[in-house]
């Protein structure tokens, strides 16, 4: 049940500025923003470029105002402090917080820094000191902000982003060899998709007993599907990335995230949504939803990013152990639903907001 203060009407206003119009985090955190700004009883509206794929969502949602323009119209507009444009102008000067989804936009926002909060997607350090506030999506990343500015005035609440639980929650089911593991992202070498396949192709001698889906594409896509066509295995797939993730989810065991760095990593918690257990690397956004010292008590197994000899134990433990999967998978929803909905960023973004 929802809980009725987050529903109270409310004057403060939230506008969330950005660049970017591709597929990923950001735009997935544009609409969960604009849910949860509802559900607080925040006016929210969205400033951003042609193309980003928010726009139809909080549209057909009625989740807000959303104002598009072309990109660089929109960056020459926040050049001139919307003269061309007095109607955004408008819309910026009666926010009671600017949101930046982009850290650079700092540098356009002359009289509005006092009430712009960047939000750290990225969790690199650059351009936050220039604001009044920055939202860390972790804990871990708020720390080492810290250590490199001690003094800092800022307003700096840790904020995790939220999922919605639009996937039913279904019996639990036996796990059986052989063991579906699956991974998916963009191809670049950070995403450690490199550690991940020479992880299973060290497993071949037991590749009767699981496969391994890896979908996505980019950069690396060549050079991983050579790898794999030299490696002449036959249950390791790259297909190429899929609009139907969540039924590839729906249809696994075991999800992988073998990233070098991730600020948060949203697939991450759509898999957990689906009840699957997760091997992954130790970074921000893993200490954020496992936490480092009982990550199987939250669904995951961790281990040192790039240690491709820890990953493969790990992928081992389920090929032995298959129902470990189902005990993980029931503890990684549950980490999800319970402590990642939307309801707690409606009361964090409320928080946030009385703030200023």
């Amino acid at each position: 049940m929802t809980d009725p203060t987050l529903s109270a009407k409310s004057e403060k206003k939230i506008v969330s500025l950005s660049f970017d119009n591709g597929y990923g985090g950001i735009a997935k955190s544009l609409v969960t923003y604009a849910q949860a700004c509802k559900l607080a009883g925040i006016d929210h509206s969205l400033i951003t470029a042609n193309g980003s794929p928010a726009i139809d969502t909080i549209t057909q949602n009625q989740d807000g105002a959303v104002f598009s323009i072309n990109k660089n119209l929109l960056r020459a507009h926040l050049y001139t402090g919307f003269l061309g444009a007095p109607a955004l102008g408008r819309v910026l000067q009666e926010a009671d917080v600017i949101l930046l989804h982009n850290a650079k936009l700092i540098r356009f926002m002359g009289r509005y820094k006092k009430k712009s909060v960047i939000v750290n997607h990225t969790g690199k350090l650059r351009f936050l000191d220039a604001a009044a506030g920055i939202i860390f999506i972790s804990q871990r990343a708020k720390t080492r902000y810290l250590e490199q500015n001690p003094s800092t005035t800022a307003i700096m609440p840790v904020i995790p982003h939220a999922f919605t639980q639009s996937v039913e929650p279904s019996p639990p089911r036996e796990v059986s060899r052989p063991i579906k593991f699956i991974a998916a992202g963009r191809m670049v070498v950070k995403k450690g998709f490199a550690d991940l396949l020479e992880a299973a192709i060290e497993l071949s001698a037991r590749r009767d007993e699981f496969t391994l889906e890896i979908y996505g594409d980019g950069p690396e896509y060549a050079a991983l599907s050579q790898r794999l066509q030299k490696a002449g295995t036959t249950n390791i797939f790259l297909p190429g990335w899929t609009e139907q993730l969540s039924d590839k989810f729906a249809a696994s065991d075991v999800f992988c995230l073998p990233s070098k760095h991730e600020a948060f990593g949203l697939v991450l918690g759509e898999a957990m949504i689906h009840g699957l257990p997760t091997i992954a690397s130790k970074t921000d956004g893993t200490s954020q939803i496992f936490s480092f010292e009982t990550p199987e008590q939250n669904g995951g197994l961790l281990y040192e990013a790039g240690d491709r000899v820890a990953l493969k134990a790990h992928m081992e433990t389920f090929l032995d152990t298959p129902q470990k999967a189902r005990e993980l998978g029931l503890l990684a929803r549950t980490t999800i639903v319970d402590s990642f909905n939307i309801n707690i960023l409606a009361e964090n973004f409320r928080q946030l907001v009385g703030r200023f």
